[in-house]
């Protein structure tokens, strides 16, 4: 049997790492401010949310395939967010919407977007994704925000 608590554990430190990326770009960047500190706020809500859900686990109820069962491709994302957050490798405004694009995509973010957009989900699962609400879509979110025709929330 997989350590289903381990898989977790690792979903919410990237949750968590992601948002201490989005308050990196917030502060660096203040004319993105409010869109970098929403999706900051989000990331905490999606770990505050998994830690809850954790708890199903000890009862066998959480549900299947709610995280990614892969802890080097979590290990690997926390490690490349933690080692990109100073300027000499993200120097731009520019280059923080496609690192944060590029995170948002990658295997455990990615997993997490498309369990919210689940048809037919099971009972828990579809109450994941009521509390979730409309906490998702970053990565659509980043090229939105950041394209020239943007309105700017």
């Amino acid at each position: 049997m997989k350590d289903i608590l381990a898989f977790i554990d690792a979903a919410i430190e990237l949750e968590n790492t992601l948002s201490g990326l989005y308050a990196y770009f917030s502060n660096r960047f203040p004319d993105d401010f409010i869109f970098w500190d929403q999706l900051r706020i989000e990331e905490l809500n999606h770990a505050a949310l998994l830690g809850t859900i954790k708890n199903l686990s000890k009862v066998n109820l959480f549900p299947e395939g709610l995280v990614l069962e892969d802890l080097d491709a979590y290990e690997r994302n926390i490690r490349l967010i933690n080692g990109n957050m100073n300027e000499p490798d993200i120097p731009d405004r520019k280059a923080a919407f496609e690192f944060a694009y590029q995170i948002e995509n990658s295997a455990g973010e990615l997993h997490y977007q498309n369990k919210t957009l689940q048809e037919n989900p099971d009972e828990i699962t579809r109450i994941f994704i009521t509390l979730n609400g409309k906490d998702r879509d970053h990565a659509k979110r980043i090229l939105a925000y950041q394209s020239p025709e943007s309105t700017r929330i």
